[in-house]
């Protein structure tokens, strides 16, 4: 058997006489669809391999060519294997594959003359692409998101079939990675993509994530060798975490730790939020759990890993009485649900990608190589890299250099930016303090940039300013990408920047951005765009072609396909023109890190980022950002406060746990530290100041007029700092520590400081789950509503990692450890001290007891200082209402 093709249609045939003449060869061919005979001549070199089993000859009866026909109308056909047997016959199959694929059909039980092994078509659908594999029947769909599909099953808990591909043989075989409902599917070797490396192109619409097996393709490197396998530990880490939590756990430390809702009724409908439905759950009474807007969550009515049917979604509003969660559905037949808080692990992939982009990929190249692999703009597996790889991937211990000298980095970040600025035109406002304007006009003169910014020192604002001066520098659509790590952060420089006028962008999921910016997000620019109308009702005419498909036969449904391609082709091509539109008109784009991976974001390269919180961040998540194009780099952060928090012990011990900022300072590279601080009463800063930053961070005056709260006698009525001293005994609370004593005392300065100052804002914070739980608990005893674990309220209780980047007028710290060992944990931590006590405005108390802290030289050294200016009460006194 063989195929004839006359463009995109194929025509079964069949080779029914050979002759060899001199160099040539004549190819008599019976052609089955069309009952006729015809010859042609090829060079003898050109045919390769035996003659088929099935030869006829030249001169078969018309008899036996309408018996054959007969028998294909009435659904009977030769196989590929000369055995007469009943079903669609080749011609008709390839006309009606795409609507058995499309309604997820195995062929290999539908069409009988279907044969499992080595049956490769093309359909002669609008569109294909080749599909030369070793094994299975493999279709790329560029009509459907349902994608490549293997004659054996393959299935996937959400959306269609899998693809088959052959990894031993990159020239032979597409694969395509599709989406459909949600689910992604993989080939059998576990991977999807649109993309074999040298084998043609698939034209399959998959998920823009998982372009690609060229991806795997790239050789071995030190870096991404060692980068990857800590990435690889992170990830299942988090897995095992969630795993054993909701099998081990008890359900009450579940609850007890705020990460399971159990008893939720049926929740009830709150209208849509971009396409979904909101459901609003409501908890009987209040309760404490740490579920937070943009949270991912699952869904089930016992259990998450047991029950049969689960349902994903994500935190839109969380409150103690009710949660709102976006879903595509909830079932109405089931009375009571349970919660849990899920993992995120699409955060992993992302990170893998942006290391093998720093390793293998070059800005000023990737046009290029993509070009080579005939990727089309913004289908390449992979981001254009960026101009400070040598810097980046040089510098990193797992890079061997063979005996040859080592660049000098510290040079190498100097270096000037490959970037055209107007030097002229660099304009700093008078507001700014001398150290904020060292740190722009540095930023503008190297490659790579490191800012400094202890607590309350104007980050967000400088950022802002180096933002709107390189605007003023730069052509109007030179790109500027502005990152951090969590939306809280990129909400901050959101609202700077709009407040100095600056036309952000914010790319992101809109549930996790503040609705109060959701002008700003790219979805809002959407819904105003001129061409969005037009882009729905080809939305529209296509679900109704699709719908239509079910009442059409023969001809028509290949037709109607077509048709889908066609418009789908069209809608495409009007989307990207619009986003190119959107994109050209920002000034600057902001997102989180992993947000930087965005399909939003393919096409666009940022020859400035510029990113935040770098302190906080793991090396791979910074480069997410990073290697979409970057040629000048700005890292901000304090590597003073919390490093990254790692699962992996392993991956923490193997360098996981050092984030690029703290490894870019540890080569030398200058820091430009931001010395004026906004935030705290000078008192409250001095201890920071001299311990954490060697004197050199400074109260701007403005400090000095901080009211200290009202509601409790401070030890010294001039300085807002009191330690409370209490013996009470901590205890174990499975894993983790709580301390009643100390819950009690907070909970009850809580209740003199709301009767006395309703306005002030307060944080609680602690360095230990249970003890959040134990101060909610104490909290309900005294009917204290205004206490809350979400951002927004008034009174907010968390960990002094979730606090990081925050402040409240007045910070209460507990911090639990109490024992006869005087063991204080993780306290030992000198960064969480200080992110602890730097959280302040106007006023800080610190709970303790002494004894124990003391045995930490740190802890030791601030319960001297606070000695020292009398700043230490017995708690006794406070509870006793003098």
């Amino acid at each position: 058997m063989l195929r004839l093709s006359r463009k995109k249609t194929q025509f079964p045939a069949t080779i029914s006489n050979l002759s060899h003449c001199s160099n040539n060869s004549h190819l008599h061919i019976y052609l089955h669809s069309r009952n006729i005979n015809f010859s042609t001549s090829v060079s003898s070199h050109m045919f390769l391999g035996n003659q088929p089993n099935n030869i006829h000859s030249s001169h078969s009866n018309s008899n036996l060519r309408r018996k054959r026909q007969n028998e294909s109308e009435r659904g009977y056909h030769d196989d590929d294997n000369g055995r007469n047997t009943r079903g669609s016959p080749p011609y008709k199959r390839q006309r009606n594959e795409g609507r058995d694929f499309r309604r997820g059909a195995d062929r290999s039980t539908r069409d009988p003359s279907y044969s499992r092994e080595d049956r490769n078509f093309q359909s002669n659908d609008n569109d294909r692409g080749r599909s030369r594999g070793t094994s299975g029947g493999n279709y790329h769909d560029r009509d459907s998101s349902i994608g490549t599909y293997d004659s054996h099953r393959n299935t996937r808990p959400y959306g269609g079939r899998g693809g088959r591909y052959d990894r031993n043989d990159r020239g032979h075989g597409d694969r395509d990675g599709g989406e459909r409902r949600g689910g992604r599917h993989h080939g059998s070797d576990g991977y999807s993509g649109r993309h074999a490396r040298g084998g043609g192109r698939g034209r399959g619409r998959g998920r823009k994530n998982d372009k690609s097996s060229k991806r795997d393709t790239y050789p071995s490197h030190p870096y991404k060798d060692k980068v990857t396998r800590l990435i690889e530990m992170e990830k299942q880490a988090e897995q095992d975490q969630f795993i054993e939590r909701t099998e081990k756990y008890s359900n009450d430390r579940l609850a007890r730790e705020g990460l399971v809702l159990f008893g939720l009724d049926t929740p009830r409908t709150a209208g849509t939020f971009c396409g979904k439905t909101i459901y609003d759950f409501r908890i009987s009474r209040e309760t404490f759990h740490q579920f937070r807007s943009g949270d991912m969550i699952i869904l089930s009515e016992k259990h998450p890993t047991r029950d049969k049917r689960v349902f994903d979604g994500v935190v839109l509003e969380s409150g103690n009485r009710s949660i709102r969660v976006v879903m595509d559905f909830v079932p109405k037949n089931v009375q009571v649900w349970r919660m849990d808080k899920g993992a995120n692990t699409i955060v992993y992939e992302r990170q893998a990608d942006a290391v093998k982009a720093l390793v293998h990929r070059n800005p000023d190249t990737a046009a290029l190589e993509d070009e080579k692999f005939d990727f089309k703009k913004g289908d390449s597996p992979l981001p254009s890299g960026t101009g400070l790889r040598d810097l980046i991937v040089e510098s990193h211990p797992s890079t061997q250099h063979n005996g040859s000298p080592k660049p000098d980095f510290v040079k190498l970040a100097a270096e000037k930016p490959d970037i055209e600025f107007d030097h002229t035109k660099l304009a700093m406002t008078q507001s700014l303090t001398p150290s904020q304007k060292e740190a722009i006009l540095a930023c503008v003169q190297r490659k790579l940039t490191i800012i400094q910014g202890p607590p309350g020192t104007g980050k967000t604002t400088t950022i802002c300013h180096l933002v709107k001066s390189l605007r003023g520098m730069l052509p109007k659509n030179y790109p500027i990408l502005v990152s951090a790590y969590t939306n809280l952060a990129v909400d901050q420089m959101l609202q700077g920047l709009l407040d100095e006028g600056v036309k952000a962008l914010r790319i992101g999921n809109p549930i996790r951005v503040n609705p109060k910016y959701f002008k700003a997000t790219v979805d809002s620019h959407v819904e105003a765009h001129s061409m969005n109308r037009e882009i729905k009702n080809m939305s529209d005419n296509i679900q109704s072609l699709r719908k239509s498909l079910k009442f059409k036969s023969g001809r028509d449904i290949g037709f109607t396909h077509r048709d889908i391609s066609l418009i789908r082709k069209e809608m495409f091509g009007k989307k990207k023109q619009m986003m190119d539109s959107i994109l050209e008109e920002a000034d600057v784009v902001c997102c989180t890190c992993v947000g930087a991976a965005s399909d939003v974001l393919d096409t666009k390269d940022f020859g400035i980022v510029i990113l935040d919180e770098c302190s906080q961040i793991t090396e791979p998540s910074a480069l997410i950002p990073i290697v979409h194009g970057a040629r000048m780099v700005v890292l901000v952060g304090d590597s003073a406060q919390l490093p990254p928090v790692i699962l992996s012990h392993q991956a923490a011990k193997d360098g996981l746990n050092m984030s690029l900022l703290q490894r870019m300072e540890d080569l030398g590279i200058p820091v430009h530290m931001l010395r004026e601080q906004f935030r705290m009463h000078p008192t409250i800063c001095e201890f920071p100041s001299q311990t954490f930053y060697k004197g050199l961070l400074s109260s701007h005056q403005s400090t000095l007029q901080r009211a200290m709260p009202r509601g409790v006698d401070w030890v010294n009525p001039k300085v807002p700092v009191m330690f409370l001293q209490t013996g009470a005994q901590e205890e174990s609370s499975d894993q983790s520590k709580k301390n009643s004593g100390q819950a009690k005392i907070v909970a009850h300065l809580l209740e003199k400081f709301i009767r006395h100052q309703q306005e002030l804002e307060v944080g609680v914070i602690t360095p230990y789950l249970a003890q959040i739980s134990e101060i909610f608990r104490h909290a309900q005893m005294r009917s204290l509503p205004q206490v809350s674990s979400k951002e927004d309220d008034r009174i907010e209780v968390k960990s002094v990692d979730g606090f990081q980047g925050r402040e409240k007028d007045l910070i209460i710290l507990s911090t639990v450890r109490s024992n006869n060992e005087q063991r204080v944990g993780f306290l030992d931590d000198w960064r969480r001290l200080n992110v602890a006590i730097t959280r302040a405005k106007c006023g800080l108390i610190v709970i303790g007891d002494e004894r124990t802290l003391r045995s930490d030289t740190v802890w030791n050294k601030y319960l001297a200082y606070l000695e020292k200016n009398g700043l230490v009460q017995d708690a006794e006194v406070v509870l006793d209402g003098h």
